[in-house]
């Protein structure tokens, strides 16, 4: 991650320390017969979610004003990392759920946000090139 070209969090540039990202889509399983299952679907929601550690500074300290007073979601950049060549990840539209202060060697954000759907762009982008 330190090779990246740039990190953007709630269209904010910023020095990420660590994150993760879950996809939620759980099979539904109903029904029994001899041979198992009767039917298996997929749940209401597909949930994509990222939890961001990053350093608090004159760049990311807004993001604490945004999550209060945030309308709608955001339509670009909420959680993007590139590294020209090598590997992105990106979510475009989505909502912050939380951004919290967290204290250790220096001052850091803790951001969690969640992709929305705005019927034109995918929830989640991972690039893996070589």
């Amino acid at each position: 991650m330190a090779s990246a070209s740039a990190v953007k969090v709630y269209n904010t540039d910023a020095v990420m320390h660590s994150f993760s990202c879950t996809i939620d889509y759980p099979a539904i399983f109903s029904g029994f017969t001899s041979n198992g299952f009767e039917t298996v679907g997929r749940g209401a929601e597909c949930a994509v979610t990222a939890d961001i550690q990053v350093k608090y500074d004159g760049n990311t300290k807004a993001l604490v004003h945004s999550f209060d007073t945030q309308t709608a979601a955001i339509a670009g950049n909420l959680f993007n990392v590139v590294n020209n060549g090598n590997y992105g990840i990106e979510i475009d539209n989505g909502v912050l759920t939380n951004v919290a202060y967290s204290e250790g060697d220096m001052m850091m954000l803790d951001v969690s946000a969640k992709a929305v759907d705005d019927g034109t762009d995918e929830l989640l982008i991972v690039d893996l090139s070589s």
